[in-house]
C-alpha cells in the first residue's frame, strides 16, 4: 500500500513537472507580450480553482486563513518574472536557474528564521552557483541581461515561496494562487493587455492557463503521499526537459556550457535532497 502510494505521489509530481516545463514551449508558440500572457493565465486559473473551491468542504475556511493574500502577492510577482524570463531569454538559462531555488529556499530560512542548514548545504550551493555562472556566462546565446535578471529575481522569489508556505501552514496555496490569478487578470484589464490576443491564439492561451494551474493541482496532490526531497528530486526534471520541448519546435541555443551548467545544478539538488534524506533516517 506504501509502494503504492509513493508511485502515486511521484506519477502525480512528475506529470506536475512536465506541465510547468511546457511553459517556454507556449510562450514561443504564441509569441505575445509578458502581460498579455499572465493576465490570461490568471483567467483560467481562477476558473480552475472556482471549480475545486466550489467542491470542497473547507472552503469558507480556506478563505479566512491568514497569510494568503501575501501569499498571493509573491505568486503574482513569481508569475509576472517567470513569463517575463522565458520572454527575454533562452529557456535552457531560466530552467537551469529556477533549478537553484531550492538551495536558495535553505539559505533564506537560514538567515530569517535560523532553519538548521546541513553542512553539505554550503558546498552545493557554490556548486550550482558556478554551474549558473558557467550557463550565464558562457552559454546565455539568445538571453538579454534582463531576462537573466527576472529569472534570477523569479528563483529568490520561489525560493521566498517555499520558505514562506513552511512557516505558514494555514496559508492555501491553491487559494493564494486563485487570489494571485484575480491580480494577474487585473493588470491586465487596466493594461489592456487582456485584450492584445488574436482570435487564433485564444485556444493556445487557454490550453498554456490550464496545464499550468492543473500542473500546481497534480504536485500538490503528489506531494502529499512522497517526501519532499524526492518531490524535489523529481522536480528537478524540468531542467532537461523544458529545453527539450523547445527545441522540438524552435532552433534554441543550447551549447556546451549550458550543458554543464544543467548538469552541475542538478548535481548540486540531488546531493542536498541525497543528504536531507539520510539524515532524516538517522
Amino acid at each position: 500500500m506504501i509502494e503504492s502510494s509513493q508511485g502515486k505521489g511521484v506519477s502525480l509530481v512528475f506529470l506536475a513537472t512536465l506541465l510547468w516545463s511546457s511553459a517556454g514551449l507556449f510562450t514561443r508558440l504564441l509569441q505575445l507580450d509578458t502581460l498579455t500572457l499572465v493576465s490570461w493565465r490568471g483567467m483560467v486559473s481562477i476558473l480552475v480553482i472556482l471549480v475545486i473551491f466550489r467542491k470542497s468542504r473547507n472552503a469558507q475556511k480556506t478563505t479566512r486563513q491568514p497569510g494568503n493574500f501575501t501569499l498571493s502577492v509573491m505568486l503574482t510577482l513569481a508569475t509576472l518574472t517567470y513569463i517575463g524570463a522565458l520572454n527575454n531569454a533562452t529557456v535552457a538559462v531560466v530552467s537551469i536557474i529556477h533549478a537553484f531555488s531550492p538551495l536558495l529556499a535553505a539559505v533564506i530560512a537560514f538567515i530569517i528564521v535560523k532553519e538548521h542548514v546541513n553542512k553539505s548545504t554550503w558546498p552545493n550551493l557554490f556548486l550550482a552557483l558556478l554551474s549558473i555562472i558557467i550557463s550565464v556566462g558562457w552559454g546565455a546565446g539568445g538571453s538579454s541581461l534582463y531576462g537573466i535578471i527576472l529569472a534570477l529575481s523569479m528563483t529568490l522569489l520561489m525560493a521566498s515561496i517555499a520558505v514562506f508556505c513552511r512557516y505558514n501552514h494555514h496559508a492555501s496555496l491553491v487559494f493564494s494562487t486563485g487570489i494571485s490569478g484575480v491580480q494577474l487578470l487585473v493588470i491586465g484589464v487596466l493594461s489592456g493587455a487582456l485584450f492584445n490576443v488574436e482570435t487564433h491564439d485564444l485556444s493556445t492561451i487557454v490550453f498554456f492557463g490550464l496545464t499550468q494551474a492543473l500542473a500546481l493541482i497534480f504536485f500538490i496532490e503528489g506531494a502529499r503521499y512522497i517526501k519532499s526531497s524526492t518531490a524535489c528530486l523529481v522536480s528537478i526534471s524540468d531542467v532537461p526537459m523544458a529545453p527539450f520541448l523547445v527545441a522540438i519546435f524552435f532552433p534554441e541555443p543550447i551549447g556546451i556550457a549550458t550543458v554543464i551548467g544543467a548538469v552541475g545544478v542538478m548535481l548540486a539538488v540531488t546531493l542536498e535532497s541525497l543528504y536531507s534524506e539520510k539524515r532524516k533516517r538517522c
